[in-house]
């Protein structure tokens, strides 16, 4: 199923009940139930994942995002992000690529909201171009004995 968002912020109950609707009505397994968007789109699915993770086995933001706003505690969300390297990147002061400051803090919140990188944690763009971070851990500790293990 396919949602295509007018006002994100806005619809966030909205889709909330379209897509428990879905999974009710179609019988589809509420474990795999993902949150994709492109643009706009990407704002939308770091505002679902933020105010209902227990919703989603993950999110993808493609092209653009926001911040987590006062997302909910007690969950992983296994993420995906995905910017052309010429799409609204930046420079740093020291001239390394970096991406736009709005998706520079969707990706430090989801960082820090996946236990992933310390609140200490700085961004490094030398080191680490576009993103700015080098995860201390590349994958939450509950994601560790999921799909992989059992396949």
């Amino acid at each position: 199923m396919m949602i295509t968002p007018l006002m994100p912020m806005l619809n966030i109950e909205y889709l909330t009940k379209v897509v428990r609707r879905a999974i009710k009505r179609y019988n589809i397994d509420p474990q795999r139930v993902y949150t994709v968007g492109f643009s706009n789109g990407g704002t939308t699915s770091v505002a679902l994942v933020s105010k209902h993770p227990e919703m989603y086995a993950g999110m993808a933001a493609y092209g653009w995002s926001v911040a987590m706003q006062q997302p909910k505690a007690g969950y992983t969300i296994p993420f995906q992000f995905i910017q052309g390297t010429n799409e609204a990147t930046e420079k740093s002061r020291a001239g390394n690529p970096m991406v736009r400051v709005d998706v520079r803090q969707t990706v430090r919140s989801l960082l820090r909201y996946n236990q992933m990188i310390s609140k200490q944690s700085e961004a490094d763009y030398q080191q680490t171009p576009y993103w700015g971070y080098q995860p201390d851990r590349y994958q939450p500790q509950a994601a560790r004995s999921t799909a992989l293990d059992t396949q």
